[in-house]
């Protein structure tokens, strides 16, 4: 370094240790603002602190004035009845015609049967609705059902599997079996239980191997004729009292 760059260095310095010398009447410290203060204080303590000075807080409105608008509003009343001369139940049936309505509590005797059915691995309830895939027609459906809630259990079956496997025999040997129902056109489809199938044409009586068997005409006629679907229940009536007579 030479001797000119040596007097410009000394120069330089004193002429900022002379600027700091005229600071020293301004404060050292600026002060902080309450909020920082608040901030500070929480994060050294995790406690919440006020950044408003304890003389200068506002007193706590009273209960009711700081509610929402939404909230002052008067709770919802009850509801308001049904008006003219509709009662619930036939409202329902006007917007769900498949609902079924029950006037008392339908008893858990088929529900148990059932349960003590899937437990005692049994294939078949009392009385099963033969039917050929998962497409079933909604009548026999609503057959099955029904014969559920007033007479023993039922559901619609899918031959399927016991075409493929041949188990109709160990299937026709369900205890408490009571009657088979199957479309007649389907029937003689069914090689299978072909086989097993038997009747008696001056008793009118027809079978599957011991149990006695009910042939179904197509299931969109009862649809179309209500007399033809009364009479088919009478005779599942019939044949829930012990009388085979397989006409319908």
């Amino acid at each position: 370094m030479s001797r000119k760059e040596y007097v410009d260095l000394i120069d330089t310095l004193l002429a900022h240790i002379g600027a700091l010398r005229s600071e020293k009447s301004a404060p050292l410290l600026q002060p902080l603002h309450p909020e920082r203060i608040a901030l500070d204080a929480r994060q050294s303590t995790g406690k919440k602190v006020s950044a408003v000075p304890e003389n200068e807080r506002k007193p706590p409105a009273p209960p009711g004035q700081n509610v929402p608008e939404f909230a002052k509003a008067p709770p919802p009343g009850p509801p308001l009845p049904i008006s003219g001369s509709e009662s619930l139940k036939r409202r329902l049936q006007k917007i769900m015609p498949g609902l079924t309505i029950h006037d008392t509590i339908p008893s858990d005797i088929i529900a148990i049967e059932q349960k003590n059915e899937r437990q005692e691995g049994i294939c078949l309830p009392a009385i099963p609705v033969l039917d050929r895939g998962k497409d079933t027609h909604a009548f026999l459906r609503q057959a099955a059902h029904a014969i559920s809630l007033h007479i023993a259990s039922s559901r619609v079956i899918d031959v399927t599997p016991f075409e493929e496997d041949t188990g109709w025999d160990r299937a026709l040997d369900t205890p408490g079996l009571r009657l088979i129902l199957c479309r007649e056109d389907l029937l003689f489809k069914l090689k299978a239980l072909l086989p097993f199938y038997r009747e008696s044409p001056g008793e009118k009586t027809r079978f599957l191997k011991k149990t006695p068997l009910l042939l179904l005409r197509d299931p969109s006629l009862y649809e179309k004729d209500p007399h033809l679907k009364r009479s088919l229940w009478h005779t599942l009536e019939r044949f829930a009292k012990g009388d085979t007579d397989s006409s319908n």
